[in-house]
Parts: C-alpha cells; structure tokens; sequence
C-alpha cells in the first residue's frame, strides 16, 4: 500500500480549513502516488482522507506542567449555612464590602482561620480585594489572578511559624505583626530587621513596616527614621517625619514644646479654693468640617498637633504635676483631648482613666490615634487595660455617633471586653436609641457598630435589645449577627 507522510496530510488539512478559494488544495503535491488527482472527485476523495485521519489519528499526550501547585492553604471553608448569608452581607443589593460590618467579618474569618467557599469568590470579588490579604493564601492567589492590574505574582506564602529567617517570604499582613510583636520583645532588633529589608521591599510595603514601629519608639530609632527623609516614595517620607514627632528629645518635639507653652494661657479660678487653669488659644483660621462642631474641630487639632508631646515634659514646662495639670485644663476640651491622647500613647491608664471619669466621658474619642500611629499601638495584652480606663458606657449621657464607634472597632480590631461590652448594652445611652425614634440611615449604622463591638457570650442579650426596633433599619445588623453566630460561635 501507498500512504502519505504527516507534513503532506497536514497541508491537506491546513487547506481545507482556511478556505480552498484562498488556499489551493496540494493534491499533486499531496496525493499524486495515493489516488488520481485528475477529475472532480479527486477533491471529495482527499476531503474523506483528511477526515478519516483526523477520526482515528492518536493525538499526543499534553506536555508537562511546570506551574506550581496551587495554594496550601489551611485555612477551613465556612459553614455551607453561612455561605448565603455572607452574600446577602457584602454581595447582595443593600451590602457593603467596605463598611464596618465587612472588616468584622474580615477580621473573624482571619481569628477563626476561615475562608469563602471556592464557588462564592467570584460574588465576593470587592470583598476579597480590599480584605483578602488576611484571609488566607488562597484567596490571595484568587485575587491576584482575577485582578484588573496586571502584576507580577508576590510568591507570599503561609507559614505556620515565622520567625526572622522567613519573614521577608511572608505576606504583608504576617510580616507587618512580627515586626510589631518583636517590637514588644526586641525593639532594636526588631527596627534592624525593617532596615535591611528596606533595599528590596515595594513602598507599600516600606510604609506598612514603618507603621509596625510605632510600638516602643525611642531615640535608638532616630537615625534609621532621619535617613528615609531620602526615601523616593513620598508616603514612606511622611511616616518617617510622623513618628520622629513621637520621640522625645528630637528637635521636633521640643519645637513643639515651646509652641505649646506660647500658646497656652495659664490663669486662676475659684473664690474660695483657687486653682490654677490652662486654657489654649486655637488657631484663629482653624478648619470645621461639618458635622463637626468647632469644639471638636479644636479637639482633634489639638490632639494631632501636639501628641507625642510627653506627659511628664509638658507638666514641666507647665510647672505642675501631670495630675494637676489635667484638673487645671478641666474647663478646656482641646487641652483634654491632648493630655487624653497622650496618655493613650504612653500608656499611662490611670491618667486616661482620671480624665474620662472626672473630666469628659468622651475623650475615649480624642485617646484613639489617627491612621499608622493606631497600627500595633495596644498588644493584645494592654487592649482590656485601655478599655477599662477609657470606656464607661454606664457614665455616656447619649451614645456616640455610628462614626466615633466605627472608630473605636477600627482601632481595637476585637469586639470589646465583657465588662465594658455588658455595660454598653445595660447603659441607658444604648437603651435610648430604640426610644429616640432616629430615622433609619442612623439606627442602623448605630446597630452595626454596636454588633461589631458585642462579643460572642452577649449575641443573645443584643438580640433582646434589638427586640423593640420595627423595619429595615436593622435588617444588616441582623443579618450580620446571624452571620457571625455561625462562623463565631
């Protein structure tokens, strides 16, 4: 028998495919030692041919894969009951994948080491891309290949334990919580590890180590922070110069001292009992951005332009004792906002405890650092001692606005303790709102921060609390109780 060789039969092919009218059919190249060439039917003749051929012909086996293997993720997947909840939370219309509610979920998906079911990562795209570096390797491998950036892969990974030989692999999120728990253990260790990793690492990620080093600053880190005024990225500049403001001793700070003390009216009160009484001068152009009220414009000025400012040097450049100089600032909420700010920084929770008891309920407001300065500012271990010196639900004669307790989760990261959560929800503050008649867009935000702030052993009293409120306003905020009461038990 005669047959035809493969490059021969895969012109025929090639042929037939593209167009003939295009493409002139090989045939006596092809087929002039198989069948006539001559005549009409030789063209149905090779057409059969190629057809029979591609039938029977044993196609080779696919070549070997050298990609790598997907993501070893121990992360679990979520309960199948919680799945459709999760949608209706932060997918479905009337959800949210950037409000409190989706931290939270973010936040005990992360603590419970869980993760979306395979099928419901494409539903919860915003979700994922704004939160999934906590959520495990999977859904960060998920996320950067279905992003709209084309990046190179990070090559990230998961480890179980990470220790100062790994942790530059890691992703952001683990590097940025070793540095800031070393930071507790080793500090100058801990600043020498950011430094040479410096040379390698993007910006974002720069400024996010930079951030971790907020906890324990002293004048060790001044040359490391001095030398990035160089640094090409702007944000990474900017967190350099903010946390050089937190060191005593710099120029910066006593610059800021004297500032201070020129701005400062210190005066006498009282007929019987006199005592003395600080009263600070406000910028005559200062900002107010509604709905803020001028009082607490001045108050955040006061507390983001002089914190870092030390306790102990500002009471002696004042002439007094830390305590007497909050008494003596009893009248001046800027002043309050400051010393309260402070007092959070240094820690000193019997000063933040002496100014929210005596002086204002709210300075809790002022006592919570701005952007980077809250990263990694409270360990897990001083998080029950802020609370208990900074909240007193039982003292609040309303309940802060849906905003200031935004904040307050924002900055703890956890629901509060049980002693301070259970005073909240017992308070007459929180038991106002349902009798307040507030319209919708504000009960429900106000009911969804609280839910984020409830801890699990109270779900069932916040619940009953729940009970007297009628509508849609509070749809989310039970729908995100039933969320979390199953994968949050």
């Amino acid at each position: 028998m005669t047959s035809i060789d493969h490059a021969a039969a895969e012109a025929l092919k090639r042929s037939f495919l593209l167009g003939t009218a295009r493409n002139p059919i090989p045939m006596e190249a092809a087929l002039h030692n198989v069948i006539s060439t001559n005549g009409s039917g030789g063209e149905l003749m090779a057409l059969a041919l190629v057809g029979q051929r591609m039938r029977f012909r044993r196609h080779p086996l696919p070549p070997v894969s050298h990609a790598g293997p997907p993501a070893d993720d121990p992360h679990a997947i979520v309960a199948e009951a919680a799945r459709p909840l999760m949608r209706r939370l932060l997918a479905a219309e009337g959800g949210s994948a950037s409000d409190v509610a989706a931290l939270v979920l973010a936040d005990v998906l992360s603590r419970r080491r869980l993760r979306p079911h395979p099928f419901d990562l494409p539903r919860l795209a915003a979700f994922l891309r704004t939160h999934g570096d906590s959520l495990g390797p999977y859904v960060a491998a998920w996320v950067e290949r279905n992003n709209e950036n084309e990046q190179r892969p990070s090559n990230y990974f998961d480890a179980e334990v990470i220790d100062s030989n790994n942790w530059t692999s890691a992703r952001p999120t683990a590097r940025s919580k070793f540095i800031i728990d070393m930071r507790g253990r080793e500090p100058d260790r801990a600043r020498e590890l950011v430094e040479a990793s410096f040379a390698t690492d993007p910006a974002p990620v720069r400024a996010r180590l930079l951030d971790a080093l907020t906890r324990g600053l002293s004048q060790a880190d001044v040359p490391f922070l001095e030398s990035l005024a160089k640094d090409r990225a702007p944000s990474v500049r900017e967190r350099a110069q903010q946390l050089l403001k937190y060191i005593p001793g710099t120029a910066s700070a006593q610059g800021r001292i004297r500032d201070l003390v020129a701005r400062t009216k210190v005066g006498t009160v009282g007929l019987l009992r006199r005592r003395k009484a600080l009263s600070l001068e406000l910028p005559a152009n200062l900002p107010v951005v509604a709905p803020a009220s001028p009082t607490q414009a001045g108050r955040r000025w006061a507390a983001e332009e002089y914190a870092g400012v030390g306790l102990d040097a500002m009471a002696t450049a004042f002439g007094m004792s830390v305590a007497e100089m909050s008494a003596a600032a009893a009248d001046d909420a800027p002043l309050l906002a400051l010393f309260a700010r402070q007092a959070s920084l240094e820690r000193r929770f019997d000063v933040l405890a002496a100014i929210v008891r005596d002086h204002s309920t709210d300075a809790w407001i002022d006592a919570i650092p701005d952007g980077a300065v809250a990263q990694g500012m409270l360990d897990d271990a001083t998080i029950e001692q802020w609370c208990a010196a900074a909240l007193a639900p039982a003292l609040w004669p309303a309940l802060p606005s849906p905003a200031h307790l935004d904040r307050l989760y924002v900055f703890l990261r956890r629901p509060l303790p049980l002693a301070q959560a259970s005073e909240l929800l017992g308070s007459r503050a929180f038991a106002a709102i349902a009798a307040a008649g507030s319209p919708p867009e504000v009960t429900g935000p106000w009911c969804i921060a609280i839910t984020a702030l409830t801890p699990a052993p109270l779900r069932s009293q916040l619940r009953r609390g729940f009970a007297p409120f009628t509508g849609d306003e509070i749809a989310r905020p039970l729908l995100l109780l039933d969320c979390l009461e199953l994968i949050d038990p």
